[in-house]
């Protein structure tokens, strides 16, 4: 009987070791980067949504991804 109970225990281990190494880890997000929650812009000239931190802003007030998109609609807007 003593046999069996340790059997049964060792099986028992080893399903337990072999379903949590089987199991997905449980990974969390970089909580720095604009996933976490951070707000978002969307460029005037090209339309891409971005991190409002990275933002480049026009006189009018419009948000751009980069400065040569802002160039860019500064120099489509004045021809």
């Amino acid at each position: 009987m003593a046999r069996i109970l340790f059997f049964a225990l060792i099986a028992a281990i080893i399903y337990w070791i072999v379903r949590r190494a089987a199991a997905p880890q449980n990974r969390r997000a970089d909580p720095s980067g604009p996933a976490a929650g951070a707000p978002m812009l969307q460029c005037a000239f090209c339309g891409v949504h971005f991190p409002a931190n990275e933002a480049r802003f026009g006189a009018d007030g419009r948000s751009f991804c980069g400065e040569a998109h802002q160039q860019a609609a500064f120099h489509a807007g004045t021809k």
